[in-house]
């Protein structure tokens, strides 16, 4: 493994137990992921997606084969690294504020120091005036944006986040899109990003993998070599990529019935 690879992925297998048999949800996949690129990961649901971000988190491990970070074997929880769930998780006894320096918390960094982090956070994303609010009180979007910079706060090098904007309607996906690539283009972070839409994976990222449907393996990587900044409402016409989404589509479409079947 080379120095600029952040991740990889050598014959990882998932078997699982169910009912006394076992199910195999991942098989011999391999990939790897250059240090600072934006990563997609898709396929058909059910496919692993989320069990492979797991995996390289270290909250699970694989059956067979192994995942490095960095060049080492990812063994146990993986601290160098920040998740975003589907789902924004923030404590809704804690304030926007709080709920930010909960990391930094964690990793005993001065009190100081973590009020100036947050407050320059909070200012990146747009939400100082709301330092003080609890969760009720924030729409989705800002919810969002608090469980973002919560992910950057303690200054990850890797980034692990798993359809973080599924929930949204149309208009706050898009702009937490944006949000996301000016954050990241400004930091430069390695992201690992799930998602079912083509559309998303392409407008965000440098490299598309897809899956198979079970037991998983790595189909397809592909390089999206358009130029950045990126827009969805300027780019989907692009004949570039439109070529991209049908031959992801493609790839995808084939798995979708034995899929469905499962």
């Amino acid at each position: 493994m080379t120095s600029m690879q952040a991740i990889e992925a050598r014959r990882v297998s998932k078997v699982y137990v169910s009912e006394g048999k076992p199910v195999h949800a991942i098989q011999n996949a391999s990939f790897s992921i250059a240090e600072g690129s934006f990563v997609s990961l898709i396929g058909p649901s059910g496919c692993g997606k989320s069990t492979l971000l797991k995996m390289v988190g270290g909250l699970d491990s694989p059956t067979a084969g192994n995942i490095y970070y960095s060049g080492r074997v990812v063994a146990g929880l993986n601290r160098d690294i920040g998740y975003v769930p589907q789902h924004d998780q923030l404590l809704p006894w804690r304030t926007v504020a709080g709920n930010v320096a909960l990391g930094l918390e964690f990793r005993g960094i001065r009190r100081a120091d973590i009020e100036q982090s947050v407050q320059n956070l909070l200012k990146l994303i747009g939400l100082t005036s709301f330092a003080g609010h609890f969760p009720s009180q924030l729409s989705g979007g800002m919810r969002k944006r608090v469980s973002l910079v919560r992910a950057f706060a303690y200054d990850p090098r890797c980034l692990l986040m798993d359809e973080p904007f599924g929930a949204l309607d149309a208009q706050t996906r898009a702009v937490m899109q944006r949000e996301l690539l000016r954050i990241w283009e400004g930091n430069a972070r390695t992201i690992l990003f799930v998602t079912h839409d083509l559309e998303e994976a392409i407008l965000m990222s440098d490299v598309v993998v897809v899956m198979s449907a079970p037991p998983s393996t790595i189909k397809l990587i592909e390089q999206v070599d358009l130029p950045r900044p990126r827009d969805l409402q300027r780019d989907r016409f692009k004949p570039e990529f439109q070529r991209l989404y049908s031959k992801l589509w493609s790839s995808i479409e084939q798995d979708l019935g034995s899929s469905a079947q499962r």
